[in-house]
């Protein structure tokens, strides 16, 4: 029998119960009796608290938009969806990291981003071709290391969240094009960064930095830091440098000891007052 090739359904249930189940029991047949490459399924904004099962069988999924739901955990027949490459849960009630995610290793988009996680689990290193990793305002105190496996990594964003410092392995991933860490806790960056060979966008707005690496200026151009990024009180005595990109409030309590401010060469330095001897410099 003729089989008809499709090479992509999106499917948006978005409207009530009855068709909700109409659809998954029409999709189990329609998966059986056609050759479908690809399938992107949203269903986002459903209020779903559990999943469907008949979201298991549909093997060929590439992409899985859950967000906008009341999810806080994940079922292990997930892992079925061997083919998947894109999921999105965020802005679900997920206060752990599903580990069975780990398991879904063709991942090269994950989003959990608006969620509750406060950690997240060593198997994360599992996920070898993710690209995209997305988990801004979470709970998340730790930049776990097994992260910096993940060699295809492009983009991690990780704003809004309890982070305290970045690991030093952060310069393997030498794919990684934008970092964005603000509205964090750090108070250190590593040297190690500038090590990031395509690094585009780095953003630290928003910390309680106590020490800024001199190798920083090698990246100067990608930096968005600004005055919110120091805790001024309480910095590094051996710290004799400060990096702005933006100043946003008139700026008069600059420690005695720093002795360089770098500046946009575009910013107007009138809301600094200089300690003596200190000198701006412009990048």
């Amino acid at each position: 029998m003729y089989c008809k090739k499709i090479d992509l359904i999106i499917l948006s249930i978005l409207d009530n119960n009855k068709l909700f189940g109409y659809m998954f029991n029409k999709m189990k047949i329609f998966n059986k009796e056609y050759d479908i490459k690809t399938i992107n399924l949203d269903l986002s904004n459903f209020e779903l608290k559990n999943l469907p099962v008949e979201i298991f069988n549909l093997i060929n999924l590439k992409m899985l938009d859950l967000s906008y739901n009341q999810l806080n955990s994940l079922p292990i027949e997930i892992s079925n969806l061997i083919n998947l490459e894109l999921l999105d849960l965020s802005t679900n009630q997920f206060n752990s990291f599903p580990i069975v995610i780990c398991d879904l290793i063709n991942l090269s988009e994950l989003c959990l981003s608006n969620n509750q996680l406060n950690s997240l689990p060593v198997e994360i290193g599992k996920l070898i071709n993710l690209i995209y990793l997305y988990l801004s305002n979470n709970k998340l105190c730790i930049f776990p290391v097994e992260i910096c496996n993940l060699k295809k990594l492009r983009k991690i964003s990780l704003p809004n969240n309890q982070l305290f410092s970045v690991p030093v392995e952060i310069s393997n991933l030498k794919n990684l094009h934008y970092l964005y860490l603000s509205n964090n806790k750090l108070n250190n960056i590593p040297a190690e960064i500038a090590n990031i060979p395509y690094l585009q966008t780095l953003d630290l707005k928003n910390n309680k930095l106590q020490y800024l690496p001199i190798e920083i200026l090698e990246i100067k151009y990608i930096i968005d830091i600004d005055t919110s990024s120091y805790d001024l009180d309480n910095l590094n005595i051996d710290n004799e440098i400060l990096i702005f990109n933006n100043l946003t409030n008139k700026f008069n309590n600059i420690p005695f000891n720093i002795k360089e401010i770098w500046l946009d060469k575009y910013l107007i330095n009138h809301k600094l007052k200089l300690p003596f001897g200190c000198k701006i410099k412009y990048f």
